[in-house]
This record gives C-alpha cells, sequence and structure tokens, in this order.
C-alpha cells in the first residue's frame, strides 16, 4: 500500500484518522474495488 504497518495499526486502534496518503495507498493496493467499498463515513 506504500504505507508503514505502524500507520495501519493506529488507524484501526482509532489512535490516527485516515488521511490522503492512507486512502491513495488503500485504492492502489485494491484496484478492483471503488472508494465506496474501501471506505465510509461515520457521523460520530
Amino acid at each position: 500500500m506504500g504505507i508503514s504497518q505502524d500507520l495501519i495499526y493506529r488507524v484501526r486502534k482509532g489512535e490516527r484518522g485516515i488521511h490522503e496518503r492512507f486512502i491513495i495507498g488503500a485504492t492502489k493496493a485494491f484496484p478492483g474495488y471503488k472508494l465506496d467499498d474501501l471506505f465510509y463515513v461515520s457521523e460520530d
């Protein structure tokens, strides 16, 4: 994905937010999926 495992871990734990680099890495890693398939917006 082009991002560190540490960043993925921190995002999953809620310690870091998802930012542009994370989204770009995810879309490159999973090109067959739409952005809506990879992420959702939470109102929290």
